[in-house]
């Protein structure tokens, strides 16, 4: 599960076609050499599902959610982001590691 703009370009493309391609990459997004790269499909979560996936990865990874939120959230301020514009995403393997 990922967070992102509601109208940035991956969350249109989801709309239109559900099926990805995952793989180990670095910070910047770069595959890294060698790594597999696995078919899956994502969805974008809303109402209750949204809500219970925020849960999940705010249980899971406790205090280090928090500083990313704040981190997030002094971002939004600078760029003048809208918070509240943004979704959950679902990725899921169609494919066996």
């Amino acid at each position: 599960m990922f967070v992102t703009g509601a109208e940035s370009g991956k969350v249109k493309r989801l709309r239109t076609l559900a099926r990805v391609e995952i793989a180990v990459c670095d910070r910047k997004g770069d595959v890294l050499a060698g790594a597999a790269i696995l078919g899956a499909t994502a969805r974008e979560l809303a109402g209750d599902d949204a809500a219970t996936a925020a849960a999940q990865v705010r249980a899971k990874y406790g205090v280090k959610w928090k500083a990313f939120e704040a981190g997030s959230g002094i971002r939004s301020r600078i760029r003048s982001v809208d918070r509240a514009a943004e979704v959950s995403i679902e990725v899921l393997l169609t494919e066996a590691i």
